[in-house]
């Protein structure tokens, strides 16, 4: 615990993590699980609503940049389970600082949860992998080079027991899941054809979040479990332009896929770390 503690220190003021302390201290229940949600994941958690806060209320100017992230943050209870779902991601392109980008990881780890899922909108890198699919991630490659602050000291680490949890969900669903290494790019722009058959040498998927946020998980000794949402082909691989506006309309298409995947994993989690 000292050495989280360092890297709370290091990161953030000490105002900045009394006001996550005071805004969990009102919470009728403690979250069990907390999910950082992606683009077009938002409002995947049904249940119901506990408690209901924003960006704003610890200390971040959440700004609408990017369709698909309200920045709310809702504590929801989910069969009897109650999970913290923040519905906004924050990414290092708008802008925000390094500790902005980790604060729902922080937030989590403050809050006690035992399992984080982080989802994700992600580009397939790979034909294998067609938009519209579910990919279980198993390792990262970050390319944001964006350094990571000193005091890290473990290696991101994507938790082995999770995705086997993950693995059993698809299977009792009887929902594809592929699995796959994500390649995670500062962005905001789409990559071009060469640089896509580049990083395909990498990983499997891409996107433009989540790296640092597994990082700030693992030397947080939090279990991390990572979900893409494969939304588009990479530049290339397919005729078509690629727009965000394909990102979100993939996205309401596998709607269903995701609430039921998550829902699924929701349930096994609570039974997995309760008994």
């Amino acid at each position: 615990m000292e050495k989280e503690q360092a890297l709370l220190r290091f990161l953030y003021p000490p105002d900045t993590l009394e006001k996550i302390i005071a805004i969990v201290s009102r919470f009728p229940r403690m979250p069990f699980l907390s999910i950082v949600t992606g683009s077009g994941w938002g409002e995947v958690v049904e249940g119901r609503t506990l408690e209901v806060f924003s960006y704003q209320d610890f200390g971040i100017s959440f700004r609408r940049e990017v369709e698909g992230h309200s920045g709310v943050v809702r504590l929801v209870e989910k069969d009897d389970t109650p999970v913290l779902v923040f519905e906004g991601r924050l990414h290092l392109y708008q802008g925000y600082r390094y500790e902005e980008v980790v604060l729902p990881v922080v937030f989590s780890f403050l809050s006690g949860v035992k399992v984080l899922l982080l989802t994700n909108a992600a580009g397939s890198l790979h034909r294998e992998i067609p938009p519209g699919n579910l990919c279980l991630l198993t390792d990262q490659v970050d390319f944001t080079f964006v350094p990571d602050p000193p005091v890290f000291q473990k290696k991101p680490l994507f938790s082995a027991e999770l995705r086997d949890l993950a693995c059993r969900v698809a299977q009792t669903k009887d929902f594809p899941l592929f699995q796959g290494i994500y390649v995670g790019v500062l962005g905001p722009s789409f990559e071009t054809p060469a640089e896509i058959r580049m990083l395909a040498h990498f990983g499997q998927v891409i996107g433009m979040s989540t790296v640092k946020e597994v990082k700030t998980a693992t030397n947080l000794g939090l279990p991390v479990c990572g979900l893409s949402l494969v939304t588009n082909w990479g530049s290339g691989i397919a005729s078509l332009p690629l727009s965000h506006q394909e990102v979100l309309e993939t996205s309401l298409r596998s709607k269903r896929l995701m609430q039921e995947f998550t829902g699924a994993f929701i349930q096994e989690v609570a039974r997995a770390w309760r008994s």
